[in-house]
C-alpha cells in the first residue's frame, strides 16, 4: 500500500473529527445501496488503542495526529469478504474507488470520508442499478435507475427517493410517466401514457390522479375533470365520439348525482344519475318532438311524469319500466282524450274516452281496446250500455230485416265502372252493429250474372263493390250467409253504357248498302261503347260530331241526319243516278266500325224489269254486278301491308306519326343529334327528312290514284256493257 503525506492545511482537522464521530455512531448500519458491512469504525478503534499505548494522542479527541493523515490508493480487504480498491485517507475511502461486495453488489464512483458522495454507479445482485449523483451515501440529485422488474427511471432523486422531475418507464403492461415526483410517488403535474396509447395528463397527489384529462387510445373517449385514484370522481366532462357527451358529477367512475348528457341523435337528458344510469328526476328531449319530464329508475321512465310523443300525443301520469302504468290521462294527436288506468303502456282497467267524432265511452279497457262492461254514447245520440269485447260491441248477429242498405250502386251503374253501396248491420233491437263478423252476399241477375265483393269494415258496416260490362236491367240481390234476403232485396238496377267508342259504333239499315234512283233510302247510326252496348241519348255527349258523305266519283249525294230520342242518328238520302257509291261515316274525324261502305244504287225501271222477267235477252244471262272499287281497295290494302304491318292504311299520315315526329314538327328548332359538333346540321337534316317523307307520301298517293282510276275505268266499261248509260264515264 502506497501512502502520501498530507500537510496540516490541506484538510480541516475539525471536519475530519466530526465525520469520524458520525461514522462511529453508524457502525452497525447497512448501506441502502451497496449493502457493505464494513464501516471502518472497528479498526479505527484499534488504531486509536495502539496509538494510546504508544503514547501518541491525536490533536482532537479520537483522531490521528495531524502529521499521521495520509492520502493514498490502496486495496482494503474486509473481514466479511468485501474489498475496496481506490483512493483513501489512511483507511477511509476517499476519492474514486470500487467497492466489490461478497454478495455480488458493486459500486464504482466517488467517495468522501468513507461514504459515497459525488458521481457513481451501483449495481446490486438483485438486478437494481443506479448511475448518478450521491450524497451522504445515498442516491441524491440527477441519475438513472433500473429496477428488478424492468422499470427504468431517469430524473431527480432525493435521499434515494424519486423527487422532482423525472421519466419513469414502467414494465410493458403499465406504460410510462413523465412529470413531477415527491417521496418516491407521482406528485404535481405529469403525464402517464399507457401501452395502448391512452394517456392521463394533469395533477397528481401521492401517486394518484386528482384533476386532469384522460384520452383513450383511439381518441374516441375524452374525460376532463376530477379523479379519485384511477376512477372519475367529482365533477367532470366526458365525450364519447359518435355516442354522447356527459357533463356533471361522478362517483367512483360512474355518472352519479346531477348531470347533463347530449346524445348523437340529438336527444338530451338533464337530471339526476345513479351508478351510470338515469335515476331520480330529469328531463329528456329529442329533435323529433319527443319530450319527457319526470321520474326515472334504472335508465327508464318510472314513477310519475309528463310526456309528449313523436306522434304529438301528450300523456301525464304514472310510469313503470318505461311504459305508462297506473292512473294517467292522454290527449291523442287525432283529438281523442282518455283519462283512466294504464298497464304496460296500454289503456287497461277503468277509464273514460271522448272520441273526436263525438262518441264517448266510459267503462273497462284491456290492451288498449274497450273490453268488459261499459257505456257508449254515440254522436247521433244513441246509447249502448253492455258488454264489449276487442273494442267491439257484443251483440247478436245482424237482423236481415232491420239491416239498412244505401248507396248509388243500389239503383244505377255504368258499364266497365266500379259501383258500390254500403250495408249497415243492425241487431234485433235496431241498434247499429259496432263490430264486423257478419256474412253478406251480393249478386246481379239480368243480361249477365255478376257477383260483388263485400268488404267488412270491422265497425258494423260493409262495402259491396261490383262491375259489369253488359248494360241493361238487372235485379240486385243482397243476402245473408244463410241466403236470407236483406231489407228490400232484390233491388231493380239499371246498368248504363259507357261513353261512345268510334270503332264500336254501328251503321244499320237497308240504305247502308242499297238504294233505288229517285227513291228515299235510310239507315241509322247507333252509338256504342267499347263493350258494344248501345249508347242511349243520355249517354251521348252534347254536340257529338258525326259526319256522313255519300259519293260516286264526282257525284255527291246529300244525306240528311237527325238525332232520335233513343240516341240513334237517322240518316235519309235520295240518289238520282244509279251506280256504286261510297258511304263514309266519321265521328271526331275517325271512321266508325266498317266505314267506308259500298252502296249500290239501281235504276228503278231496270229493277222492275228484272223483277217481271221482261228484260232484254242480254239481261237474261246478266251476272251480278261486282263492286270493283271494293275489290281494288282490298288489293291495294294487301299490297300496303305486304310487310306484315297494316297500321295506318285507313288513317291520315299524321295519325301514324310517332310522338317524336310530332314533337319535331311542333318544335323544328330542337336539335336531334348527340354530337354537339353537328348541331349546325340540324336544320339541313330536318329539311331532308321532310322532303323524303313528302316524296314517299306523294308516291303513295300517285299509286293509289292510279289504282283508283283503273278501278273506275273497269267499272265504267262493265256498266256500259250492261247498258247503264253514260253517267258512269
Amino acid at each position: 500500500m502506497s501512502a502520501t503525506s498530507v500537510s496540516p492545511g490541506s484538510l480541516e482537522l475539525y471536519e475530519l473529527q466530526q465525520e469520524v464521530d458520525r461514522l462511529r455512531g453508524q457502525v452497525q448500519n447497512r448501506l441502502a445501496i451497496g449493502a457493505d458491512h464494513h464501516h471502518s469504525a472497528t479498526w479505527l478503534e484499534a488504531e486509536d488503542s495502539a496509538e494510546a499505548q504508544q503514547g501518541h494522542r491525536p490533536s482532537a479527541p479520537g483522531f490521528w495526529p495531524e502529521d499521521e493523515v495520509v492520502a493514498s490508493t490502496q486495496t482494503l480487504p474486509y473481514t466479511n469478504g468485501d474489498t475496496y480498491e481506490g483512493e483513501t485517507l489512511n483507511t477511509l475511502r476517499h476519492g474514486h474507488g470500487v467497492l466489490q461486495c461478497v454478495g455480488g453488489d458493486r459500486y464504482e464512483g466517488q467517495w468522501r470520508l468513507d461514504v459515497r458522495e459525488g458521481r457513481g454507479k451501483a449495481v446490486l445482485a438483485n438486478g437494481v442499478e443506479y448511475d448518478g449523483d450521491w450524497k451522504a451515501d445515498k442516491a441524491h440529485g440527477s441519475g438513472r435507475a433500473k429496477y428488478a422488474n424492468g422499470g427504468v427511471y431517469e430524473g431527480e432523486f432525493h435521499a434515494e427517493l424519486r423527487s422532482g422531475w423525472g421519466l419513469h418507464k414502467f414494465p410493458e403492461d403499465v406504460g410510462q410517466y413523465e412529470g413531477e415526483w415527491e417521496q418516491d410517488r407521482m406528485h404535481g403535474k405529469g403525464r402517464h401514457t399507457y401501452p395502448d396509447g391512452s394517456y392521463y395528463e394533469g395533477g397528481w397527489a401521492r401517486g394518484e390522479r386528482v384533476q386532469g384529462k384522460y384520452v383513450s387510445a383511439d381518441q374516441s373517449v375524452e374525460y376532463v375533470g376530477a379523479w379519485k385514484g384511477e376512477l372519475r370522481h367529482g365533477f367532470g366532462t366526458q365525450v364519447q365520439t359518435g355516442l354522447r357527451r356527459y357533463s356533471g358529477e361522478w362517483i367512483n367512475g360512474y355518472e352519479h348525482g346531477r348531470g347533463k348528457c347530449m346524445y348523437a341523435d340529438g336527444s338530451e337528458y338533464d337530471g339526476e344519475w345513479a351508478i351510470g344510469v338515469r335515476e331520480g328526476t330529469g328531463k329528456m328531449t329529442a329533435p323529433n318532438g319527443y319530450q319527457y319530464a319526470g321520474h326515472w329508475k334504472d335508465g327508464a321512465r318510472h314513477g310519475t311524469g309528463s310526456c309528449t310523443f313523436e306522434s304529438g300525443a301528450r300523456y301525464q301520469g304514472g310510469w313503470q319500466h318505461d311504459k305508462q302504468s297506473g292512473q294517467g290521462r292522454c290527449l291523442y294527436a287525432c283529438g281523442d282524450r282518455y283519462d283512466g288506468e294504464w298497464a304496460n303502456g296500454l289503456r287497461s282497467g277503468k277509464g273514460t274516452c271522448n272520441f273526436v267524432n263525438g262518441d264517448s265511452y266510459q267503462g273497462t279497457w284491456e290492451n288498449d281496446q274497450r273490453h268488459g262492461f261499459g257505456c257508449c254514447k254515440f254522436a247521433d245520440g244513441s246509447l249502448f250500455r253492455g258488454d264489449w269485447e276487442a273494442d267491439g260491441w257484443v251483440q247478436s248477429a245482424a237482423d236481415p230485416g232491420l239491416t239498412k242498405v244505401s248507396g248509388k250502386g243500389l239503383a244505377r251503374a255504368q258499364a266497365g265502372q266500379d259501383a258500390l253501396f254500403v250495408i249497415q248491420a243492425r241487431d234485433e233491437l235496431r241498434n247499429k252493429r259496432l263490430s264486423g263478423g257478419d256474412e253478406f252476399k251480393v249478386m246481379l241477375r239480368g243480361p249477365a250474372e255478376v257477383y260483388a265483393t263485400v268488404k267488412d269494415n270491422s265497425d258494423g258496416t260493409y262495402q259491396a263493390t261490383y262491375q259489369t260490362v253488359v248494360a241493361g236491367q238487372y235485379q240486385l240481390h243482397v243476402l245473408t250467409g244463410l241466403d236470407e234476403r236483406v231489407a228490400d232485396s232484390p233491388y231493380p238496377l239499371r246498368v248504363l253504357s259507357s261513353l261512345p267508342d268510334v270503332r264500336k259504333t254501328a251503321v244499320v239499315g237497308t240504305g247502308r248498302s242499297a238504294a233505288e234512283c229517285g227513291c228515299p233510302a235510310e239507315f241509322y247510326i247507333e252509338a256504342r261503347d267499347q263493350y258494344g252496348n248501345r249508347c242511349l241519348g243520355s249517354m251521348l255527349p252534347e254536340g257529338l260530331s258525326v259526319e256522313v258523305e255519300l259519293a260516286s266519283g264526282l257525284i255527291n249525294c246529300q244525306v240528311n241526319m237527325r238525332i232520335l230520342k233513343d240516341g240513334r242518328y237517322e240518316c235519309h238520302y235520295t240518289a238520282q243516278q244509279p251506280g256504286f257509291y261510297r258511304l263514309h261515316v266519321l265521328s271526331t274525324g275517325k271512321h266508325v266500325g266498317g266505314s267506308p261502305f259500298s252502296v249500290q244504287v239501281t235504276d228503278q225501271g231496270a229493277k222492275e224489269t228484272h223483277a217481271n222477267g221482261a228484260a232484254a235477252p242480254a239481261a237474261a244471262v246478266q251476272e251480278p254486278i261486282i263492286d270493283r272499287v271494293k275489290l281494288w281497295e282490298t288489293i291495294a290494302a294487301a299490297q300496303f301491308s305486304a310487310d306484315g304491318i297494316s297500321e295506318g292504311w285507313d288513317s291520315d299520315v299524321s295519325d301514324d306519326e310517332t310522338p317524336e315526329h310530332k314533337y319535331l314538327k311542333a318544335h323544328p328548332g330542337v336539335p336531334v343529334v348527340d354530337n354537339l359538333e353537328d348541331i349546325w346540321k340540324v336544320s339541313k337534316l330536318q329539311r331532308e327528312r321532310k322532303q323524303r317523307a313528302e316524296q314517299r307520301k306523294q308516291a303513295e298517293l300517285q299509286r293509289m290514284a292510279r289504282l283508283k282510276a283503273k278501278a273506275k275505268e273497269e267499272i265504267a266499261q262493265e256498266a256500259r256493257q250492261l247498258g247503264y248509260g253514260s253517267g258512269w264515264t
